[in-house]
C-alpha cells in the first residue's frame, strides 16, 4: 500500500506539524485533551440551551426570567469550574499548548 492508501499515518507523513504535535501522546491522552474536551462543551451548550427553553416553557414568563438569570450563573460557573479542574494543566494553558 503506499502514501495514498487511506491511513492516517499515510496521509499525515507529509505533515511534520501533525507529526510533532502528537509524537509521544497516547490514545487516551488525546482523548481526554483533546477529543473529550469539545464534546464536554458542546454538551455543556445544549444542556444550558434546553434547561433555558425548559424554564421558559413551563413557568410564567413573570417567574421564568427572573428563575433564569441566577440559573444560569450557576450552572456556566459550575461548567467553568468543571472545565478549569478537568480540562487545563496546572500552569493554566490548555493541555495542547
Amino acid at each position: 500500500m503506499g502514501p495514498g492508501d487511506g491511513r492516517p499515518e499515510a496521509q499525515d507523513a507529509d505533515r511534520p506539524e501533525l507529526q510533532e504535535k502528537f509524537r509521544g501522546k497516547s490514545w487516551r491522552d488525546w482523548f481526554l485533551s483533546d477529543y473529550l474536551r469539545y464534546w464536554y462543551l458542546l454538551g455543556c451548550g445544549f444542556v444550558d440551551v434546553m434547561a433555558t427553553l425548559e424554564l421558559l416553557r413551563e413557568l410564567p414568563l413573570g417567574l421564568a426570567l427572573p428563575a433564569l438569570v441566577p440559573f444560569l450563573f450557576l450552572a456556566l460557573y459550575l461548567e467553568h469550574w468543571f472545565y478549569k479542574r478537568h480540562f487545563q494543566q496546572e500552569d493554566g494553558e490548555n493541555p495542547e499548548d
